[in-house]
């Protein structure tokens, strides 16, 4: 038979629980919480051996808890960079490149493990089935173990990016705008970025033109307007991504008072909100073909971009409420529409180089 603990906030024991720190040798996996996010919350917990916890094989372990498929919201707008300077023939630092991408790439996977963490504090993951990697949830690691990795994976994301620090003093400023803007977001859960609106507006620098231009900066190749306007594409698909994370938990958000676009626009002028972000996106990814693409490809993003946006409509339309039984698979849907666009674009930045290469 398992063993059952409930505890309430005000018990002492009860952040030992929830960070796992309880035992060496036991998790505890929250079963039922109530009442989340209040001076009132009581969560009840499985208590398991730890040689009870079914794992995964490690990559897909792994996979899960960094969340790699989001990486490609900070991969993309890289690789583009990178493939425009290599046209533009750009003398770029290869070395400061590398370390540069690698230092994104821990500093993305900070920012996904510190949001697990604070997801699992604030009972957003213990109430939401689809939240999260789910990694404290199911035992493969504690809150703890997550939040320590955290700070490596930063840490190791800092040393990675002193190099170009070194070699581009301007660099600083940006540095100094990211850091108050993670340092915000890294306060306390009630507090920070995660439920607040504006975690779309950080989420839009951060992916976007912040993350454009200091890594444009980051490998000693002046900026221009292209720089800035994949850093408007990349950012406004990032908050596509976390409109799409808000709207599917539209309920819980409402229940444990997260506030942000969506909990405030309601479902059906939610439906509204990320139809009209996803018309904006497809229009900038046109715009910036016409402007800096091949016609052929032009052209062919402009019949994909409509087609997808008519199956996008099709699809929302079909959302009645969040508790239908097709709501979760649209959502999925909708969102391997955009990776889709990603993925095509990624081919026409190869059938360049193929040319290149032939020519």
């Amino acid at each position: 038979m398992p063993v059952l603990k409930t505890l309430s906030q005000s018990d002492p024991e009860f952040k030992k629980y929830l960070l796992g720190s309880f035992s060496k040798i036991e998790r505890a996996l929250p079963l039922q919480s109530l009442n989340v996010s209040t001076d009132s919350e009581t969560v009840t917990f499985k208590i398991v051996p730890i040689s009870q916890i079914q794992v995964p094989p490690f990559f897909k372990k792994w996979t899960q808890i960094l969340k790699i498929k989001s990486f490609i919201l900070f991969a993309f707008p890289i690789l583009l960079l990178l493939f425009k300077d290599y046209l533009d023939q750009a003398n770029f630092d290869l070395q400061l490149g590398l370390f540069s991408a690698f230092g994104a790439a821990f500093l993305f996977a900070a920012i996904n493990l510190r949001n697990d963490y604070r997801d699992h504090l604030s009972g957003l993951d213990r109430v939401h089935p689809e939240s999260g990697s789910r990694a404290i949830q199911n035992g493969w690691l504690t809150a703890l173990q997550i939040k320590k990795l955290s700070v490596l994976f930063a840490g190791l994301g800092v040393l990675l990016a002193l190099p170009s620090l070194f070699n581009f003093p301007q660099l600083f400023f940006l540095v100094a705008v990211v850091t108050i803007i993670a340092g915000i977001g890294m306060s306390n859960y009630r507090m920070g970025l995660k439920y607040r609106w504006w975690t779309e507006v950080a989420a839009f620098l951060l992916l976007g033109p912040l993350l454009t231009i200091g890594y444009q900066l980051s490998i000693g190749v002046a900026l221009d307007q292209e720089v800035v306007g994949i850093g408007l594409i990349s950012g406004w698909l990032a908050v596509y991504f976390v409109h799409l994370k808000n709207f599917e938990a539209i309920m819980v958000n409402d229940q444990a008072g997260f506030s942000n676009s969506i909990h405030v626009l309601g479902f059906e002028k939610s439906k509204i909100l990320i139809f009209i972000w996803w018309i904006v996106f497809i229009f900038a990814v046109d715009v910036y073909h016409w402007i800096y693409s091949a016609r052929n490809w032009t052209y062919s993003f402009v019949f994909i971009t409509l087609g997808m946006s008519w199956i996008l409509r099709k699809k929302m339309l079909t959302m009645k409420s969040p508790v239908s039984s097709n709501f979760q698979t649209t959502l999925r849907q909708l969102r391997k529409l955009a990776v889709i666009l990603l993925c095509i674009w990624s081919i026409e930045i190869l059938s360049y180089l193929l040319v290149i290469e032939l020519a």
